[in-house]
């Protein structure tokens, strides 16, 4: 299958006007500092790896699953940040958690420009959809440098799974397994740094969708 791109010219971390300092892969030590910024602003610790979860906070989105799970991925000790926009109950429920854990952080698709600050600081980006048509967000994600954990599909030919994503689940139940193999990645910080790397030069621009698009016209055309 070929899978949409992402306009490259917008979501670009090195031109980026929203984040706190820009950088790109042949600069990366220089992503740390949005990191910093952003648990400053949240009040968190910058030595947790932060865990970003991009969610419409609807059922179809899988909010529902992720608040089953947020006990075990939770006891992980990491840094959460659950993104998006909802309506009641769901908001409410999110809400409520924010007592309960101190490292978890609710953030409103309101508060622009934080969708870009939040995938420069974040270590890894989680899309816990129900459905395999959203992948926009993993490649932006993947653009700034955001390790992506993403759901595996029984039918790929709708959802490209590249060799290069190394975290996938099946079940949401297997969520924070994948997400302490994760954490094994994130100690490791020569294996992080050269992974973020890659996913960086990774090209998930329209221009490679349209290249693809072209070669198989070709093919039905000869």
């Amino acid at each position: 299958a070929i899978t949409n791109g992402i306009d490259y010219k917008l979501w670009n971390p090195a031109t980026d006007p929203n984040l706190a300092e820009n950088y790109s892969v042949e600069n990366i030590d220089r992503r740390y500092l949005n990191k910093v910024d952003l648990c400053r602003r949240y009040e968190l610790p910058p030595t947790k790896p932060i865990f970003t979860v991009v969610n419409r906070y609807l059922r179809k989105m899988g909010i529902d699953k992720v608040l089953e799970i947020l006990p075990q991925i939770m006891a992980l000790d990491i840094n959460l940040f659950l993104f998006g926009r909802s309506e009641e109950p769901n908001i409410a429920a999110l809400l409520s958690q924010r007592e309960i854990y101190p490292n978890l952080r609710i953030v409103s698709e309101d508060e622009e420009p934080i969708f870009n600050k939040l995938l420069a600081a974040s270590d890894f980006f989680m899309a816990p959809y129900t459905h395999p048509f959203m992948g926009r967000d993993r490649r932006i994600a993947m653009r700034y440098g955001a390790v992506p954990i993403v759901r595996k599909y029984a039918n790929e030919l709708y959802y490209q799974m590249e060799e290069i994503v190394k975290f996938r689940y099946i079940n949401m139940s297997d969520l924070p397994d994948v997400v302490a193999r994760a954490i094994e990645l994130y100690n490791d910080k020569e294996m992080m740094d050269r992974y973020r790397s890659d996913i960086m030069r990774f090209d998930n621009s329209w221009e490679e969708s349209a290249r693809k698009y072209e070669e198989l016209y070709k093919k039905l055309t000869i």
